[in-house]
């Protein structure tokens, strides 16, 4: 199965760059693969798509407007579906995919040397500690002789 955004790379209209790129983020935020199909570019994808669009999904007047969603022949939707689908949580039943695909929790490499003892920090610690012991003896010895 693969999935398809049929989007136009030249377009004037503001609304539709951003709903294409919405939709093409989204898809490579969560590691879907996809194709995108530019229809400015070939014609016969153009009316591909608009062929294969069901007659209840294309507007009253003129043509359907990119974003439109297929998974290999099958029609998904367009933009307005599927923002409908991430606002109900059902992306992947809107695309027609089994489930999310499943991604790896990274492991943090950890230098075996951050965990042993610093002798920097020992060493500091001691000559506080010393320091410490050094001022209290001292206030000791002055307040004994008053």
């Amino acid at each position: 199965m693969v999935i398809k955004v049929y989007i136009a790379s030249s377009t004037g209209f503001i609304a539709i760059k951003k709903h294409q790129q919405a939709v093409v983020g989204f898809l490579e935020a969560n590691r879907i693969s996809f194709q995108e199909v530019d229809i400015t570019m070939l014609e016969e994808q153009r009316q591909w798509m608009y062929r294969n669009i069901p007659k209840d999904k294309q507007p009253e007047k003129g043509n359907p407007l990119p974003p439109q969603i297929f998974n290999d022949d099958h029609y998904c939707g367009d933009y307005e579906d599927f923002f409908q689908s991430k606002e109900d949580n059902t992306v992947f039943a809107f695309l027609g995919l089994s489930a999310q695909p499943s991604v790896k929790p990274r492991k943090l490499a950890v230098n075996p040397d951050y965990l042993k003892p610093s002798p920097v920090l020992d060493e500091q610690l001691y000559f506080q500690q010393a320091s410490s012991e050094t001022i209290l003896s001292h206030s000791w010895d002055h307040t004994a002789g008053m």
